[in-house]
């Protein structure tokens, strides 16, 4: 949504927005293939509106009470079954889950009055979270089979929170808090508490564990008073550094372990995404803004989660594919604290991909307006009008007879050749290469005055496409071809108003399809992949024409009318994007639709002929108008 005139410091991933304009998002759990997201957004109302992201879809999820803030914690690994917490007034908020879509409120102990849900095993059976017990105590607690259990206290331990759970919910994480409000990351296994250490300060936290249950994360105050991420495994609590400042999270972690995300201050101190891989931690960077943070990684260690700052300041949700390069290195210090830099690479903006997307859309409905237009002057061409300026578009087949005093018959066919066309809208298309394509008519007419006439048409045209770019987006590019066919019946009848002018009425039918063969965009991290698309429609028209002879050998005719369709069929326009699912946009189709054409003939020697139209009608898939232009070149055989 925002254009960036410089690019900031670019980074080693590539970080895909998926908010809303004039939203506040964030992500905050992804399914254990990466196919839902799910997470919070707020907008002018302060309070926290949850949902999921699944087939390139936003869904706003039920609450408990209307217009009540409610979060969204985690997702289990298939992405049915989501948890959470949700309001029920007065400052209380209970522990709720989302089967398939479906609100379930937890409850809460018996003795205490609310209760929030954390996360969630990799099966869905064990839930864990805090609730309230007399007194306003918080205890640690699991919900297994939706039924609530308080896990044991550690020794010393006043208070508790589980923040996390191993795949088979076999093994829960969290914080112990002391009488002295000091905290220390805890482990429950088989209902009993152990706790896991410091990185030489007073407190830590630990906040997630990996799917087997083997290695543990969070932060813990370090021996010179900083805060940094660590990750527990085999009895030993590791430092994972920072980006240059002094403190560092850890938030989320992959399956076996290897990938861990979260965030960590920079120099200048404002807080990065990070994703810490092969003992190096690597900045995400942000969408333009100064902060971002990574909340959580899918089980298989390919997709990141998290909120970053765009330009203009909004906290909009990113999802950025894991990517390990060599591009990174590591420094430690002489104090011994350890640092990580990255080198340049690309960020990719969702939302600007979504309005290139639907800009991609209001291009194919031009093109295929363009298209039609192409194939109506093949349809016209044959006419033996030449008078008032009609022409014929190299025929190849033409001839006269009659068997009746009063009518004239005539066939005629041919091919054309038009290797450029120019409409609105249609700035992705390359013609590199020449639409083709071949007529056939028939006409009767009777002295002049009024006339029959059928036509049919068919051309193809292989094309280029291009994605438009806009900030923090890819030009994706691809190969694809148009295909056109239609036939016109249409009746005509003439008034000579003096010697070289005439007005004409009109009144027809036209059969018309065009398709667009689907493509892959090619070398871009994130390609589209665009569906077939097909549009065609029955439709009526009447008009009439004002023919005259401006010069002598030049011709003008002015056309204006309106057209109907009696029937017809429109394809969204849909695809699919790598990692984030499928797209779709409906077309909306406007039936009735005037139009408008002046179009210019100039005789050469030797039975040739230029002819520019341009042309001014209502777009039948957006509504808009359409100017189209086009030259041609015209020999008669």
């Amino acid at each position: 949504m925002f254009w960036v005139a410089t690019m900031p410091t670019a980074f080693a991933n590539i970080l895909l927005d998926i908010g809303e304009p004039g939203l506040s998002s964030q992500a905050l759990g992804v399914s254990g293939d990466g196919s839902v997201v799910v997470g919070v957004e707020s907008g002018e109302i302060v309070r926290a509106i949850p949902f999921k992201y699944e087939d390139g879809k936003r869904i706003v999820l039920s609450t408990l009470k209307p217009e009540k803030t409610t979060f969204v914690t985690g997702v289990s690994e298939d992405g049915s079954i989501i948890v959470g917490m949700s309001s029920i007034g007065s400052g209380m908020y209970h522990a709720v889950k989302w089967d398939n879509d479906v609100l379930i409120d937890l409850g809460t102990l018996s003795t205490g009055v609310d209760s929030e849900a954390q996360a969630i095993s990799a099966d869905g059976r064990v839930i864990v979270g805090n609730a309230s017990e007399e007194l306003g105590i918080t205890v640690a607690v699991k919900w297994e089979n939706d039924a609530i259990a308080v896990l044991p206290y550690a020794e010393g331990g006043a208070q508790s929170f589980a923040n996390a759970v191993s795949g088979d919910g076999s093994i829960i994480v969290g914080t112990s808090i002391t009488p002295e409000w000091l905290s220390s990351a805890v482990k429950w296994e088989k209902d009993t508490a152990t706790f896991l250490g410091t990185l030489g300060g007073n407190v830590a936290i630990a906040v997630g564990i990996s799917k087997d249950g083997k290695t543990i994360i969070g932060s813990s105050e370090t021996d010179r008073a900083e805060v940094h991420g660590y990750a527990y495994t085999n009895g030993t609590m590791q430092d994972l550094g920072t980006l240059g400042g002094i403190y560092s999270l850890a938030k989320g972690i992959s399956a076996d372990g290897k990938v861990i995300v979260g965030e960590a201050t920079i120099s200048t101190h404002q807080r990065h995404a990070f994703q810490y891989v092969n003992g190096t931690m690597i900045d995400l960077g942000t969408l333009g803004g100064e902060e971002s943070s990574a909340n959580a990684i899918s089980t298989d260690g390919k997709i990141i989660v998290g909120r970053a700052q765009t330009a203009g300041g909004e906290w909009h949700a990113f999802i950025c594919p894991t990517q390990v390069k060599d591009t990174t290195s590591t420094v430690v210090d002489s104090d011994s604290s350890i640092h990580s830099r990255q080198a340049r690479s690309t960020m990719v903006d969702v939302e600007n991909t979504y309005v290139s997307l639907r800009h991609q859309r209001k291009a194919l409905a031009s093109s295929l307006n363009q298209q039609s237009t192409i194939l109506q002057n093949a349809l016209d061409s044959g006419s033996l009008e030449s008078r008032h300026g009609s022409s014929i578009v190299a025929p190849l087949l033409h001839g006269n007879y009659s068997r009746l005093n009063t009518l004239n018959f005539s066939l005629f066919g041919g091919a054309f050749l038009n290797q450029r066309c120019q409409a609105v809208n249609n700035f992705y298309l390359k013609q590199n290469n020449a639409w083709t394509g071949a007529f056939l008519g028939w006409q009767a007419s009777q002295a002049s005055k009024a006339s029959l006439r059928f036509s049919f048409g068919y051309g193809c045209q292989d094309v280029v496409l291009t994605r438009e770019q806009l900030s923090y987006t890819e030009k994706g590019l691809g190969n694809s071809s148009f295909t056109s066919m239609g036939g016109q019946f249409e009746g005509r009848y003439n008034v000579a108003l003096k010697e070289d002018v005439a007005i004409q009425s009109c009144v027809g039918l036209r059969l018309m399809s065009i398709s667009r063969l689907g493509y892959t965009e090619n070398d871009v991290f994130l390609p589209v992949h665009y569906d077939n698309f097909a549009y065609s429609a029955v439709t009526g028209f009447a008009g009439t024409c004002l023919k005259a002879l401006v010069m002598p050998n030049m011709a003008m005719s002015f056309t204006m009318g309106i057209e109907q369709d009696f029937a017809s069929h429109v394809d969204d326009f849909s695809g699919s994007m790598k990692v984030l699912g499928r797209f779709t946009f409906q077309n909306r189709e406007h039936s009735m639709r005037p139009f408008g054409s002046l179009v210019l003939n100039y005789n050469l020697p030797k039975h040739q002929q230029l002819k520019t139209t341009f042309l001014m009608n209502q777009q039948p898939l957006n509504g808009g108008t359409n100017l189209v232009s086009n030259g041609s070149y015209c020999i008669n055989f």
